[in-house]
């Protein structure tokens, strides 16, 4: 899991520390570029964690006052404007400082299995603090007395006062047949738009990762491109091409000249694929065809060990 380091900042202070504007953040969040978390005021939160059957284990309650990771579809809501009710939908407590009334005890008074949980661990309190981290969380649901049940109640006090104690007449029908108390997955699981913050930390890596595309950007601009190689029958065009890479960066790792042969490739104008030989490439392979018309294709894992032979040949 990404540690999420603060200060944690809205959306528009996020974007002005970032020299962007709220449109262009969120579509870095929304791509997956950036992630964002929402602040939660207090409120009683269920721990639990998913089980090998994927059932929900419950471990604890707690009040919590913090940062709070949530699913993908949730955010885009929140991005879209939206206020939004979780209810059975779960993340991660960001702030562990932030966690108080920390309780093992079973928070209802019908028993397991109750949505989400299927069963409740026995398990002491001091046992489970150092877990905390492994631990999903979940707004926990409200208790409430069963809306049929409360109006049955309410009839048969009604009905006792017309009997005035004497016994006469019959009790009114039940209108309940179910649970005594039912789950109120809503009242407490609404969070709104202004509730979206992002880390510090992300900010940071966000900016990195921008820096140092830029750098490798200029890197290969700054390159002149290569002139054609004469037409030699023995050449292998696609070791030549890698050549001509270590050429212009020497440390070149594998991961490396992956990158700037599929730079170079989906460019109008290649730097070093001068005979235009690249066809294709993806994370696992290169495909490639010779002045010939042959079709090859290079694997990921081949490349390594034949980057380290042309690199040997060019320093013999």
């Amino acid at each position: 899991m990404t540690i999420l380091e603060g200060p944690y900042y809205p959306l528009a202070e996020a974007a002005q520390n970032m020299d962007l504007s709220v449109t262009e953040l969120k579509h870095h969040i929304e791509n997956d570029e950036l992630q964002a978390i929402v602040y939660t005021k207090p409120r009683s939160m269920l721990l639990l964690r998913k089980n090998g059957d994927g059932d929900w284990t419950g471990y604890a309650t707690c009040n919590y006052r913090g940062h709070y990771t949530l699913h993908k579809s949730y955010v885009q809501q929140l991005l879209d404007g939206e206020d939004i009710f979780i209810g059975t939908g779960f993340g991660k407590i960001v702030n562990r400082d932030g966690i108080s009334a920390l309780s093992t005890s079973y928070p209802y008074k019908l028993l397991p299995p109750r949505p989400p949980i299927t069963v409740w661990a026995a398990i002491e309190l001091e046992e489970l603090k150092p877990y905390l981290g492994n631990l999903s969380a979940t707004p926990l649901p409200i208790e409430k007395e069963a809306a049929t049940k409360k109006m049955d109640d309410l009839l048969k006090q009604f009905a006792g006062l017309i009997d005035k104690g004497d016994g006469v007449g019959s009790p009114p029908p039940s209108l309940h047949n179910g649970p005594d108390y039912v789950l109120d997955f809503k009242s407490n699981s609404e969070f709104s738009p202004p509730d979206l913050r992002v880390a510090s930390s992300e900010i940071r890596r966000f900016l990195d990762d921008k820096a140092q595309k830029a750098k490798e950007a200029s890197l290969l601009t700054s390159m002149q491109p290569w002139g054609r190689k004469g037409d030699s029958t023995r050449e292998n065009q696609l070791h030549s091409m890698i050549e001509r890479i270590l050429t212009k960066i020497p440390s070149a790792s594998p991961k490396q000249v992956w990158k700037i042969i599929e730079q170079d490739f989906n460019s109008d104008d290649p730097l070093f694929d001068v005979d235009c030989i690249i066809q294709h490439v993806s994370p696992e392979t290169i495909e490639w065809s010779s002045r010939h018309g042959k079709d090859q294709t290079l694997r990921w894992n081949s490349l390594p060990p034949l980057l380290s032979k042309l690199k040997k040949r060019a320093l013999a």
